[in-house]
């Protein structure tokens, strides 16, 4: 049984949760309705409130933490009264993962305190065990439980049966010491006498009558008479026969309107059959059916109780009449009530299964055919089919009647599997026969299915009628007609969802296709083209997907990513797995180049992942290859290219993997030793040197390695050319990405030296904008964190030189009208101020800085020119404008009034 993770039984919250919201007030408000607890302390009054709403999982939990802080007497009264919970929980959990939790607190809680074992705790648990050997035993009736499943259940049913016996003896003690004190007289209080006296008669029941149906379902799963007799003794407790059998006239009618008490004569009728007094069994069966108030639960179990009884005495008559009542029509006819599935299967097994028995004369079948062939229709007519198929995989032929898809499915699968077994018998069955004999068995089993597969009512079968379609269809391929075949395949894959029966029948599709376009039908490439293409686009994970690609791979019928599905699943030890990996490894280095992040991130990992390995078999193959062979060459070309892209994969700024990156370059190396001139020119400027130097440089600096660095720099400016320019690029993305992250002065100087590098000194294009944006910013950063004048000129000069070619940003022109009043050239800084007030709307807050700062730096060469601006904004903006700007203008305009002396 599958397990989740361990939480509250019945789906509570956690206590903590709630004790606030009880502890808050509803502990006080429920108070006056609740009665008043011996415990007034805060937690008895939480424990009074969970008992008054019905909250068993909480209130649970609320005993185990007081539980954990009690000691003495009071851990001992607390723990019982958990033990109470839970065996009121484990009575109203069906079994599955509640029920499995309770049962688990309640060992830990017996663990603990011994104490807390109380009767109705343990009966609780036990009857948790039963119910589910139980379940086992249902399932047995009807042939559907495994013979592991059966010999678990005994041993449970051994084992509830020995501990209840035990708990009933004690309770039968219990009782009898209660009784003898009643009869002495003398007791003080007797109503409290009388309630031990009923609580010991409720224990004693209940344990003898769980003991009862354990020690019966023993005996019929173990066909041991013996259980089946101790049975009816612990049955017989509750019908008026303590320690004895049970008699029907000693039996109380009238208690029969109760379901423990029904259920205990129903037992006891089970038992008798059991034991194999089939008569004893039908009378007491009757006396509980003739009841005027028998309990309405019994009385819907006693038509498959009675199946039970009658089939094993064989009173076909008597069972032929309880059917056609349960049916509401005769064994012939259509039922007004069908038989339920269980019904109808409980019914068939019992009749065939006396079919089987020795003593099963022509004439006993002859009267239990119509009982089975009724059971059987009612299968058929709720579609229960796989019922059917099973019986007759355990009984053989059955009588089902000869018209109807069901009918006629069923003596085609037996023909079919007769063939087979002549064909497996005759040689080699997984090819199509030559035998005439085996041939003509195909031809039969073929007629048969087909007239299934084409039965009116063959559409109210959809599962089986695939089955019998892809069965047609394998009769006929072994027969030798694989084109006739793979039309029967493909319409049988039509009907059908994708599953095993669909794959099954396209799988075999494929095979007749090809086989037939071996023998000459080439007009059926198409057909198996197409084929082939659904079965791998719909089962890329299927084995066989694999061998397809093999054959079929090398086209363009494939998906790059359906390819790599099916390549990448190739068993290791297929002799084309190097083939398949080789292949992988190309598709994913495309996928790599041509994504975009995340997904590119992740595909270098694919590739990488693949790609190594091959590098590790290849090295491995050169070792040993023949210079001047030409497969050595194809081998050094494959090897070099693989570890060129290995490289450019390891070593991706967002997917970095320098332990990879230095198994590449490790293998290249080697390659070069081994093969010298033949992987390329180890001097040219966009060769292999330049390459190297360049992945080098990204290792370096991916592992922080500043003077390998700069010893692969100083390689790069002897090359110069591309991977120069490549590596300059990329340690400028380092550095401003470091430099965002930190802030940190060494890296905005990095920023700022390989930038201004990049930049070099003409018109900046388009294309490195941000890579000016990025420098100036960081110049800038410099000059205000060390008054570093030269870093100050670089970024007026870098952003002079974008304004100069290209629309400015309004970032741009606050940073340069800032540096350029910081150089001493306050001009130029106001005639930028202006240029950002009209390149922005009126009225916005960029318009307002700027408005401020041109009239500033106008104070400092003109007050009187300064103070006619701001008289001009303020008639136009009499308000001055928006926190800051406008306090900040009219800060300006009464320092500049001061200035004036007070006058205009």
């Amino acid at each position: 049984m599958s397990r989740r993770p361990a939480h509250n039984p019945f789906g509570v919250l956690r206590l903590p949760l709630v004790l606030a919201v009880i502890a808050a007030g509803a502990v006080g408000v429920c108070a006056a309705q609740v009665q008043p607890e011996a415990d007034d302390s805060r937690e008895g009054r939480v424990e009074a409130f969970l008992r008054t709403i019905d909250a068993p999982g909480l209130l649970a939990e609320h005993l185990r933490v007081r539980l954990d802080s009690s000691t003495g007497t009071e851990r001992v009264e607390i723990a019982g009264r958990l033990g109470a919970v839970y065996a009121e929980m484990l009575a109203a959990s069906p079994p599955g993962f509640e029920q499995d939790e309770v049962i688990r607190l309640s060992g830990e809680l017996l663990q603990r305190v011994p104490a807390a074992d109380t009767f109705d705790l343990r009966i609780a648990l036990t009857k948790a065990r039963y119910l589910t050997a139980e379940h086992t035993a249902e399932h047995a009736r009807l042939r559907l439980a495994s013979d592991e499943d059966i010999r678990a259940a005994i041993d449970v049913f051994d084992s509830v049966a020995a501990g209840l016996g035990v708990l009933g003896d004690q309770a039968d003690r219990r009782v009898g010491a209660i009784e003898r004190r009643e009869r002495q007289g003398n007791i003080s209080d007797l109503q409290a006498l009388r309630a031990e006296l009923a609580e010991a008669r409720r224990e004693r029941s209940l344990s003898r009558y769980y003991a009862g149906w354990a020690l019966y379902y023993k005996s019929l799963l173990s066909g041991n008479p013996v259980p089946a007799a101790d049975a009816i003794e612990a049955f017989g407790y509750l019908l008026g026969a303590e320690g004895d059998e049970p008699t029907i006239e000693g039996m109380s009618k009238s208690l029969l309107r109760y379901e423990h008490v029904a259920r205990a004569a129903l037992g006891v009728a089970l038992a008798y059959s059991a034991r194999g007094d089939h008569v004893v069994a039908g009378m007491w069966l009757d006396a509980i059916a003739r009841s005027e108030d028998l309990n309405p639960v019994v009385a819907q179990q006693l038509f498959s109780r009675s199946v039970t009884i009658y089939s094993a005495a064989r009173r076909w008559d008597t069972l032929a009449r309880a059917v056609e009542k349960r049916r509401g029509a005769g064994l012939d006819q259509r039922a007004q009530r069908p038989l339920t599935e269980n019904e109808a299967r409980l019914l068939a097994v019992g009749v065939l299964e006396a079919f089987r028995a020795a003593d099963s004369g022509s004439a006993r079948r002859e009267a239990a055919e119509p009982i089975a062939r009724a059971a059987l229709g009612d299968l058929v007519a709720q579609g229960r089919i796989s019922h059917v198929i099973d019986l007759v995989e355990r009984y053989g032929t059955l009588p089902l009647g000869d018209g109807g898809f069901i009918a006629r499915y069923v003596r085609g699968l037996r023909a079919y599997r007769a063939a087979r077994e002549t064909h497996a018998a005759e040689g080699d069955d997984s090819e199509p026969t030559e035998s005439p004999g085996v041939i003509a068995a195909y031809i039969d089993a073929a007629d048969l299915l087909t007239h299934a597969v084409e039965a009116d009512d063959a559409g109210g079968f959809p599962e089986e009628r695939a089955g019998a379609g892809l069965m047609l269809g394998l009769a006929l391929y072994y027969k030798g007609s694989p084109a006739e075949a793979a039309d029967r395949f493909e319409r049988t894959v039509e009907l059908i969802e994708p599953g095993n029966a669909h794959a099954e029948s396209l799988w075999m599709a494929v095979i007749a296709l090809e086989r037939a376009v071996e023998q000459g039908r080439t007009d059926l490439v198409p057909r198996l083209n197409a084929a082939v293409l659904l079965f791998v686009q719909t089962y890329p994970g299927d084995d066989r997907s694999a061998r397809l690609m093999l054959r079929f791979g090398d086209g363009a019928l494939f998906e790059a990513e359906t390819v790599l599905g099916v390549l990448l699943g190739v068993d290791p030890d297929s002799p084309v797995f190097g083939a398949a990996q080789n292949r992988a490894a190309d598709l994913l280095y495309r996928v790599y180049v041509r994504g975009r992040e995340p997904e590119r991130s992740d595909s270098a990992a694919r590739f990488v992942a693949v790609a190594l390995r091959r590098i590790d078999v290849d090295l491995e193959l050169l070792r040993d290859a023949s210079p001047g062979d030409p497969e050595t060459a194809l081998l050094l070309q494959r090897l070099r290219l693989r570890i060129r892209q290995t490289l450019d994969a390891t070593l991706t700024p967002l997917a970095a993997d320098p332990a990879s990156a230095r198994r590449a370059l490790s293998a290249l190396d080697e390659l070069r030793a081994r093969a010298g001139d033949l992987v390329g020119d180890p001097s040219g400027g966009d060769g292999l040197a330049g390459e190297l130097a360049f992945r080098r440089l990204q290792l370096a600096v991916n592992e922080d390695d500043r003077a390998a660095q700069e010893q692969a720099h100083r390689e790069l400016e002897a090359i110069g050319g591309r991977f120069l320019e490549a590596a300059d690029a990329f340690l400028f993305g380092r550095a401003a990405e470091r430099w965002r992250r930190t802030r940190g002065l060494d890296h905005a100087r990095r920023v700022v030296a390989i930038g201004d590098r990049l930049l070099g000194t003409g018109e900046i294009p388009r294309s490195q904008l941000s890579t000016a944006e990025t420098t100036a910013n960081a110049a800038t950063a410099v000059w205000g964190a060390a008054d570093d004048r030269e870093a100050l000129g670089i970024a007026i000069g870098i952003d002079e030189r974008v304004l100069s070619a290209h629309a400015p940003t309004a970032e741009l022109l606050r940073r340069l009208a800032s540096n350029a009043e910081d150089s001493g050239d306050d001009a130029r800084a106001r005639e930028v101020w202006q240029r950002l007030a009209s390149s922005v709307a009126e009225g916005s807050a960029g318009w307002y800085e700027a408005r401020y700062e041109s009239i500033r730096l106008l104070s400092l060469s003109d007050p009187a020119e300064a103070r006619a601006a701001i008289r001009q904004h303020v008639i136009l903006h009499p308000m001055y404008g928006p926190p800051p700007w406008g306090d900040r203008l009219e800060a300006l305009e009464a320092e500049l009034r001061r200035n004036a002396g007070g006058g205009p």
